[in-house]
């Protein structure tokens, strides 16, 4: 049984962590662990990591999966939320704020099947609507089983969640404007470090797979790499990677969404930039989430963002500042793609 207590925000009170965003798991995993060096090596935390991420503990430190050894805080965010939830279940006590969208369906089902009455909080607008046909679920609002009004929350709630998580011009200009208010330091200054594809490419797992591809009929050995990344990572802790594509022809800009294949390592991930668009240029950004994130959150979340233009046989690989500032700009005056 999972045990859901709906709240208003004005009842978060004391012992509260909050767990409603990426950061926000990220941070408190951290931190448990630098505090306890004995966190997470229970039998439960141990069966979690292996049924989620198929990890299985190695030392101190370190943790064993099926892309090779590694620390425990590479563990993607799902299996952290869960790990997090099964400590204060029995270290306690905490009032653990989340929301739905903090895990996947696969971390919340594994922690209904164990049927141990495991609680958290949620305010009463960030319910998801979904969960409500899943059996073992109890929804307790403020302290008391609530049914009358419950479709109403439910309703209410649909209509405010979803609605987040689609892109528009209007919420993607809220979302800039208030990452930009949070840092109001950071200036666009263009970096150049261009060198060949294939030179580029063989950095990565795979990247040889990419040599003797072909991009509207011209070989990518004779495209070159504008990068102005520092580190880029070789693989991907979440199951499918959001990619926002803006695409241009003679002046008209289109955006559309896709996501990578599954886990996908760099050279996947490029492969699904590179064939998203039919256009002569576009620009592809890319998110740390899983197959879509809430708008507000995506200047906050980018990896980076991958320029293509075959006229001039380019990619160009943009950090992540630069990356929500091209985006940005292109998404002030797209239209939305036709399916």
């Amino acid at each position: 049984m999972l045990r859901v207590i709906l709240l208003d925000e004005a009842f978060y009170g004391k012992e509260t962590v909050f767990l409603t965003k990426t950061m926000e798991v990220e941070r408190e995993f951290l931190r448990i662990f630098s505090r306890d060096r004995n966190a997470f090596r229970d039998a439960d935390c141990l069966a979690l990591m292996q049924d989620i991420d198929s990890a299985k503990r190695q030392g101190d430190y370190g943790v064993v999966t099926p892309f090779g050894e590694s620390s425990i805080s590479c563990l993607s965010t799902g299996c952290k939320f869960g790990l997090i939830v099964l400590y204060y279940e029995k270290k306690g006590p905490a009032k653990l704020i989340t929301e739905f969208g903090a895990a996947g369906d696969n971390v919340w089902e594994w922690l209904i099947r164990q049927d141990r009455g495991y609680q958290v909080f949620m305010c009463v607008e960030t319910v998801y609507p979904g969960m409500t046909g899943w059996k073992n679920v109890e929804f307790v609002y403020k302290d008391q089983v609530y049914q009358g009004a419950m479709g109403e929350v439910y309703s209410f709630a649909s209509h405010a969640r979803w609605d987040s998580y689609d892109m528009t011009k209007e919420r993607e200009k809220l979302a800039y404007e208030q990452a930009k208010k949070d840092q109001p330091f950071m200036v666009y200054c263009p970096l150049k470090t261009e060198q060949k594809f294939e030179d580029f490419i063989l950095h990565f797992k795979g990247g040889d797979r990419q040599l003797e591809c072909e991009l509207r009929g011209e070989p990518l050995k004779e495209y070159t790499v504008v990068n102005q990344c520092r580190y880029l990572p070789d693989a991907f802790e979440h199951r499918r990677i959001p990619l926002y594509i803006c695409s241009t022809d003679v002046g008209r800009v289109t955006y559309r969404q896709i996501n990578s294949v599954k886990y996908p390592t760099f050279e996947e991930l490029l492969d699904d930039v590179l064939s998203g668009s039919s256009s002569d240029s576009w620009f592809a950004l890319a998110v740390n989430h899983d197959e879509s994130c809430e708008v507000m959150e995506y200047p906050e979340i980018t990896l980076f963002g991958i320029e293509v233009n075959t006229g001039e046989k380019k990619i160009t690989i943009y950090e992540p500042k630069q990356a929500v500032e091209m985006f940005h700009a292109l998404m002030a005056v797209a239209e939305e793609e036709e399916e």
